[in-house]
């Protein structure tokens, strides 16, 4: 049987790899245009969505598996102790990018461009 909280967490694995591929699908193939993801808002908006998933997935594994130092001799324990840290790892790397997708915002901001309103950038904008 499948935990509620690795359930999640797998869904928010695959949910994450998905958005790459099509973040990386919309940057490099020049052909592909998506209406419902073109502007620099809406990208925020996936980023800040998915950082709600992986903050509510690591949190609830973190109160529920508790401290896993005193079973480090059991293989169970090792497994859980590793998704335990790829779910912190993976909140961490996505607020690293909504900080930097922020900074870089409110830096264009202040020269007087709307970078919200703008297109996401693709290869064929070079």
């Amino acid at each position: 049987m499948l935990d509620p909280v690795v359930a999640e967490l797998l869904f928010t694995s695959i949910v994450t790899m998905l958005w790459c591929a099509l973040m990386l699908c919309i940057f490099f193939v020049t052909t592909l245009k998506f209406e419902f993801l073109r502007l620099y808002w809406q990208e925020l908006i996936g980023l800040v969505i998915l950082w709600f998933f992986w903050i509510g997935g690591a949190a609830a594994a973190s109160s529920i598996f508790g401290d896993l130092s005193a079973c480090q001799q059991f293989r169970a324990c090792q497994i859980l102790s590793a998704l335990l840290a790829f779910a912190w790892l993976g909140w961490i790397t996505l607020t690293v990018m909504l900080i930097i997708s922020i900074v870089v915002m409110i830096t264009a901001t202040r020269d007087g461009r709307k970078v919200l309103d703008e297109p996401l950038p693709s290869r064929g904008d070079r």
